[in-house]
C-alpha cells in the first residue's frame, strides 16, 4: 500500500523498470507481474527508509510542495 503520490510514483516506475531491465537482461529473474511487483515493493521499502536528501521541509518538518520551493528560491538574473 502506498501512502502518497511520491510513493505511488516510486512503485509504478520501479515496477515498469523491472520489466525493462529484465527484457534487456540487465537483471535476472522472470519477466512476470509477480516478480515486477516484488521488485517494486523492495524499491518502495528502500525509498521509505532512505534519508531524504533532496526534498526541502518547512519549520514543522513537513515536505514543501514544488510551488512552495519555487516561490522561496532566489531569482537568477
Amino acid at each position: 500500500m502506498v501512502n502518497d503520490l511520491s510513493e505511488a510514483t516510486v512503485w509504478i516506475v520501479a515496477h515498469e523498470a523491472f520489466h525493462w531491465l529484465r527484457m534487456t537482461r540487465q537483471i535476472s529473474g522472470r519477466n512476470t507481474e509477480i516478480e515486477a511487483d516484488a521488485f517494486a515493493d523492495k524499491m518502495l521499502d528502500e525509498f521509505r527508509h532512505s534519508p531524504c536528501t533532496s526534498a526541502e521541509q518547512d519549520e514543522h518538518g513537513e515536505q514543501l510542495t514544488f510551488w512552495e520551493i519555487d516561490a522561496a528560491a532566489p531569482v537568477a538574473h
